[in-house]
């Protein structure tokens, strides 16, 4: 392990050890049982110390400790909708001064508190998980994601961010680039990258890595080295999937399953589409076929039966048995679109508005309608006004961006089963305007 990674963590050599260890050698049984007796102690301290949780176990009349895994069936579902509408209460008993922000692709922009121990637990499970697949703390990576650090609105704090940002790319041997902006540059200086033969890893979301296998594959060339490809946040349409196996016959294609909310939960092995659950910190369970998501580790504010919005398969499931891997996860879509003004065009990923949003406190939900390359955003509530909102967008392009239209509206759209919508359809703009 790195100097900087021991001095920053201290004990992770211990502790990366400790679990690689027992990932060798639980059997099913002492996995079961691990899992009880972590939950239990999670559990306490849940009830004990956040009145979120005691609340939920005074209303449902749960027990003090579980004796079998189908005992959590008993336990309610909590959603984003139930954090933000009790953070206040949440934050009162943890105390966090740290926070994880998730949102606008599940409909809610919300805000988990987080802290040290979080960071600690996510950084050993990206080391153990990686290495499932000979992937090592130094190896070079080209890591094309998000930069949500460049949405503080203090100038300072935003120049602050960007620092550090840049110095972690440059510890973990990382050559960054934005996945909400790839124009034809960015794309070109990608796949400059690729071809430089310096990075084994390739990292980003599923929608991503399509764009840039597509532009490569356009430019007709073949990358024939061996690369390990990580995808993340969304899938990969089999088109795509085609396409991408075309552009790196040699490419290891891997599967990351996490949330910003939770860390990393799981990664493929062999089958990508096949998720080998982090079980030693999570407890995985399901309602019809959405995923249920309950800590096992004592985090910051651990999250029992959390519903993420996710729909997965189990194959038999066992109630009572441990969920060790998962496929087939359906998540959330994120389209491109091409945000215009008088002199140019930025196409973007939608989640680039995710993040502004994140920024505002008093914006919960946000959807989006497009039609005719106009984009419309859908603001619940009504707490601020629609020129601050394209001010911000604004500020953020640098130029005064013309085809979208901001309306607040008196409730989120939802879905037939009660979920909130992320992309609205034609019916769903009609009933609004």
């Amino acid at each position: 392990m790195k100097l900087l990674t021991q001095i920053k963590y201290p004990g992770i050599n211990k502790d990366f050890s400790h679990k690689k260890k027992i990932y060798n050698n639980f059997t099913n049984k002492e996995i079961n049982q691990y899992q009880i007796e972590n939950f239990n102690k999670v559990w306490n301290y849940c009830y004990s110390k956040i009145n979120f949780y005691s609340d939920l176990k005074k209303k449902f009349n749960l027990k003090d400790e579980i004796k079998n895994l189908e005992e959590l069936d008993n336990f309610p579902r909590i959603s984003k909708k139930d954090i933000i509408e009790n953070f206040d209460q949440i934050q009162k008993d943890v105390k966090a001064k740290n926070f994880a922000f998730t949102g606008g692709t599940s409909g809610f922009v919300t805000k988990f508190p987080s802290g040290y121990i979080n960071s600690k637990i996510n950084y050993i499970n990206t080391l153990l998980c990686r290495s499932w697949h000979n992937i090592h703390e130094n190896d070079k990576m080209i890591y094309i994601w998000g930069h949500s650090h460049k949405f503080e609105s203090n100038i300072f704090k935003k120049n602050l961010n960007t620092a550090k940002i840049l110095l972690k790319d440059i510890y973990q041997k990382r050559k960054r680039f934005s996945a909400y902006d790839l124009n034809e540059d960015i794309l070109k200086q990608i796949q400059k990258q690729i071809f430089s033969r310096k990075f084994n890893t390739l990292l980003s979301y599923g929608s991503t890595l399509s764009i840039i296998s597509n532009y490569i594959n356009l430019n007709n060339m073949i990358y024939d080295n061996q690369i390990n490809i990580i995808y993340t946040s969304d899938n990969i349409l089999n088109n795509d999937l085609d396409n991408i196996k075309r552009v790196f016959p040699r490419g290891k294609i891997i599967s990351e399953y996490g949330m910003a909310e939770t860390g990393i939960i799981g990664y493929s092995l062999t089958n990508h589409q096949e998720i080998k659950i982090l079980w030693s910190d999570f407890i995985i369970r399901k309602f019809n076929d959405e995923i249920l998501i309950t800590d096992i580790t004592l985090k910051k504010f651990p999250l029992i039966s959390y519903s993420p919005d996710d729909f997965l398969k189990i194959d038999n499931y066992d109630r009572n048995f441990p969920v060790l891997k998962i496929r087939d996860i359906k998540g959330k879509e994120r389209p491109f679109f091409e945000f215009k003004s008088n002199s140019k065009i930025y196409k973007k990923s939608l989640v680039i508005l995710d993040h502004i949003f994140k920024k505002i406190d008093n914006i919960i939900s946000v959807q989006f309608y497009i039609k005719e390359n106009q984009l419309f955003i859908f603001c619940y509530p009504n707490t601020c006004n629609e020129e601050f909102i394209k001010k911000m967008i604004d500020e953020h392009f640098e130029d005064k961006i013309i085809n979208i239209l901001v309306k607040f509206i008196k409730k989120p759209i939802k879905t037939i089963s009660g979920k909130f919508k992320y992309i609205l359809d034609e019916k769903d703009f009609s009933n609004l305007c």
